[in-house]
């Protein structure tokens, strides 16, 4: 232990460390090179009802439903497989779980 360490355990005084950043999940999808960063994101509509998708992060993969794709492709190519999140919530998941249901 160093001698700063001692004297400051010595007098009671609490001991200054460094504070870690935690990252949040918004900031963790921002860092991953494959993925889009929500600054270069456009704004699209949801394949499946049209309503405008503001964030990436209201985006979703579409299939079942649609072809695969991913919300970096859809800013590049056009959007033909990403839906908002009421859709995901309400068509794609029970679509793929009745996909999954179907395989067993």
């Amino acid at each position: 232990m160093s001698k700063l360490r001692q004297s400051q355990r010595r007098k009671n005084r609490p001991i200054k460390t460094k504070k870690k950043k935690t990252l949040s999940l918004r900031d963790f999808y921002n860092l991953i090179p494959s993925m889009i960063h929500e600054k270069d994101y456009l704004a699209t509509d949801c394949v499946l009802c049209g309503k405008e998708m503001q964030t990436v992060h209201d985006t979703h993969d579409a299939r079942p439903l649609t072809p695969s794709q991913t919300a970096k492709s859809a800013n590049i190519k056009g959007n033909f497989g990403r839906c908002c999140s009421d859709c995901n919530d309400s068509k794609v998941i029970p679509a793929r779980i009745m996909n999954q249901l179907e395989a067993a």
